[in-house]
């Protein structure tokens, strides 16, 4: 419409409405417009066009033809005067097309205006809303700091407790390294958790066997009943002990222990296997001299009331034992020691025991074995000992406390035979003393 000509451009504005209203073809004629400085008069035409669904308004088809003018002849004044009416009535339609604008332009501003002030409401609402959520967004960014100081905190305690499981983890691998006791941590479904370095002398053991169960390695020693001890201990939370030997010449004391855990839960066993080939050796060595002492006494005494004659000769015979067995007794390097049956005093005591507990042999001899026991041990050497002397157990074994005579305090392994004469009557109680103290403290 700015292209055409400012005295067309009502026409066109009125027709399209009214084609628009109409929704029909709209004709005005008797338009007045200069040409090439002459007057002449035209048609205006607006047909609507078909809709097409690619065009997303309506469209209009605006056409100008041109008027005939009538001829200049007698009724020249009729003509000048029916002019002067179509000028009057184009007049009076553009004035009330002018005012169908103007009355249709104030409704779409009033509209506009109320669209307005709903936008400005809106607007205002928004605002608000924005305001609100900026202050959540400080409120946030406020929790957010605090998090993150909190958050640095944590993390520097974390690192503080990683880097001391990491001293504990040194501190572990290195003790574990330095005992020469072969050990190892099984779970509750017989898996190796971890072992020593010393294992792997009685284990076919690698390190890929961790998670492997205990029954898939080879063992080189003999303990058919490792797995049922196991199982035991885990049931009844009792430790276990056991002599085991490899090829009958090396003896190991097989001990199992329940494995808690810092809550106070048993989450596996711990098997131990210490050497003691050396106390097994005296004690075998030390039972067969005894055993062979007795039959020779029986022996000799058979034959001396047989044989009278004989007699020096028997007693010849017995005093090269005793020295055999005083000079053993002497030499042997675990501590060894006879007691009464009947008041537990010390009959003999050899170098080795003085040396453990710091007596001499004639401040121990004729003294009960009582006085040198921790208070908290005696009443279980009691129990052992009538055990034994009932004849319900052929030996006692235990782990024992002894008090020096300097007040220390030493740890020993304690086994203790009775020998009996041939009515069964015990006639001394021969006790076998090892020094653990070195082992129990690691």
């Amino acid at each position: 419409m700015t292209l055409s000509l400012p005295a067309l451009r009502p026409r066109i504005r009125a027709a399209v409405v009214k084609a628009i209203n109409a929704d029909d073809r709209a004709d005005i004629g008797g338009i007045r417009i200069k040409r090439a400085g002459h007057p002449i008069l035209a048609r205006l035409t607006v047909q609507p066009l078909p809709r097409n669904k690619l065009a997303e308004e309506a469209l209009f088809l605006v056409t100008f033809q041109d008027e005939l003018a009538v001829p200049k002849s007698a009724g020249a004044g009729a003509e000048h005067a029916k002019t002067d009416e179509q000028l009057v009535r184009q007049l009076e339609f553009e004035l009330k097309t002018s005012r169908e604008e103007l009355q249709s332009t104030i409704e779409e501003l009033e509209s506009s205006n109320e669209e307005l002030k709903a936008s400005n409401e809106e607007v205002m609402s928004m605002n608000e809303e924005l305001q609100s959520t900026n202050e959540e967004l400080e409120t946030s960014k406020e929790e957010l700091q605090s998090l993150n100081e909190e958050l640095s905190t944590v993390n520097a305690q974390l690192r503080d407790k990683v880097d001391e499981l990491e001293n504990a983890n040194n501190d572990m691998t290195n003790l574990l390294a330095s005992v020469d006791n072969a050990t190892l941590f099984l779970g509750i479904d017989h898996t190796i958790q971890r072992f020593t370095p010393s294992a792997t002398r009685l284990f076919n053991l690698i390190a890929t066997d961790i998670g492997r169960p205990i029954d898939h390695i080879t063992a080189r020693v003999e303990d058919p009943e490792l797995l049922s001890d196991i199982d035991q201990v885990l049931q009844s939370l009792a430790p276990s002990e056991k002599e085991v030997s490899r090829d009958k010449e090396q003896w190991y004391l097989r001990r199992i222990t329940p494995y808690r855990t810092s809550d106070n839960r048993i989450s596996g066993v711990v098997l131990t296997l210490t050497d003691i080939t050396a106390i097994k050796k005296g004690e075998l060595d030390l039972r067969s001299l005894t055993e062979h002492l007795e039959q020779r006494v029986s022996e000799r005494t058979a034959e001396l009331e047989a044989q009278m004659k004989e007699r020096q000769k028997v007693e010849q015979a017995l005093r090269e034992s005793e020295q055999k067995f005083r000079a053993l007794f002497h030499d042997a390097p675990v501590g060894i020691c006879q007691t009464d049956p009947q008041d537990g005093r010390f009959r003999m005591v050899n170098p080795r025991f003085c040396a453990m507990i710091g007596y001499s042999e004639a401040e121990l001899v004729g003294r009960p074995f009582a006085e040198i026991t921790h208070p908290e041990d005696q009443s279980d050497n009691l129990e052992g000992y009538l055990r034994l002397v009932r004849g319900k157990i052929p030996s006692y074994q235990a782990e024992k406390r002894y008090i020096r005579k300097d007040g220390t305090i030493i740890w020993a392994d304690l086994k203790v035979i009775l020998v009996r004469d041939e009515q069964g009557q015990p006639l001394h109680a021969l006790a076998v003393i090892a020094d653990i103290t070195g082992r129990r403290q690691l």
